[in-house]
């Protein structure tokens, strides 16, 4: 769900931008966001929470 909210408000971030070089800025932090930051699951817990 906070991936969603992320893309979701960093699209209209870009559609508000009128810099090319700011709208590059937003998508690689998203990208980076998205990517790279790890989650963690509870100890002894699956995926599903099985």
């Amino acid at each position: 769900m906070s991936t969603l909210l992320a893309l979701s408000g960093g699209f209209l971030s870009l559609l508000r931008l009128p810099h090319p070089l700011a709208q590059a800025l937003v998508v690689g932090l998203i990208a980076y966001g998205v990517k790279k930051v790890p989650t963690k699951t509870p100890t002894g817990q699956g995926r599903w929470g099985s």
